[in-house]
Order: structure tokens, then C-alpha cells, then sequence
């Protein structure tokens, strides 16, 4: 019956540090269909930059399993102790964890719309879409969600 609750918790670890993508070219199935609007400008700026993951989830997760393999030690008080030292060492692995698995490449870029005024988006970098000062793209939003694409 342990074994259950550690499976059931890594398993929700393991889908709760699957990444979704950021980039301006991925759409979540809540997007898709839904009117946006567009506006078109240049770009007068790009800025690499790094989107950091929350660790909570991992955090969390950790803890409980790493609480749960320490009572597996030993008896009495000894287990108490092993018990808060799995559960804060595993908090500490499973935010460590979820932070190098979640964080992404981003690329912040500054926009002066043709409409006169100016936009700063940031999105994660894309291998199918590059970005330069000059270009000319189009700023789409709508559905809680901006992205820039060519």
C-alpha cells in the first residue's frame, strides 16, 4: 500500500514537469478556433532572455516522497527525524528537479506598431522562428495569450 502512494506521487511529478511550449508558432487546444487579433509592426529590439519555471509542484511532490522513504527508517524517533530530513531533502531535489526540467530559452522583443505605439513581448525561442531589429511581424492576442510571429 506505500508503494502505491510513492508511484502515485512520482507519476504526478512526472506530468507536472512535462513542459509546455511558449514559442509564438504553439497553440494549446484551448486556442485553437478562437478569433485573435493582429496588429503589425517592426522589431526595434531582441534580448535573449531566461523564462524560469515555478517549483512548487516539484517541490511538493519531493517532499512527500522523500518524506515517505524516510519513515521507511528505522523505528521510533529515528524514523520521526529520517521522516523531516526525507521530506525537506526531497522538497529541496524536487524544486531543483522541476527547475532545470521547466526552464526555457526566451527572447524578449521590443515592437513599435504601425499603429505608433510600442509592445514588449517575451516569448520562448523558437528553432522555427528567428528574430532580427528590422523585421516586420505581426503581434497576435487574444484568448489570454500575446505572441509575435513572422
Amino acid at each position: 500500500m506505500k508503494y502505491i502512494f510513492t508511484f502515485a506521487a512520482l507519476s504526478f511529478l512526472h506530468v507536472s514537469c512535462v513542459p509546455q511550449s511558449l514559442t509564438g508558432d504553439s497553440y494549446s487546444r484551448n486556442e485553437v478556433g478562437q478569433a485573435q487579433t493582429i496588429e503589425r509592426g517592426h522589431v526595434t529590439s531582441v534580448r535573449y532572455v531566461k523564462i524560469q519555471a515555478g517549483s512548487t509542484a516539484g517541490s511538493i511532490i519531493g517532499g512527500l516522497a522523500g518524506g515517505f522513504l524516510g519513515s521507511e527508517v528505522g523505528g521510533g524517533t529515528g524514523a520521526k527525524i529520517a521522516t523531516v530530513g526525507g521530506a525537506g531533502v526531497g522538497a529541496l531535489a524536487g524544486g531543483a528537479a522541476e527547475q532545470k526540467l521547466r526552464n526555457r530559452q526566451g527572447v524578449e522583443l521590443n515592437i513599435d506598431l504601425n499603429n505608433g505605439r510600442s509592445v514588449s513581448i517575451t516569448q520562448e525561442v523558437s528553432k522555427n522562428e528567428r528574430f532580427s531589429v528590422g523585421d516586420h511581424v505581426r503581434v497576435i492576442y487574444g484568448s489570454g495569450r500575446t505572441r509575435v510571429a513572422h
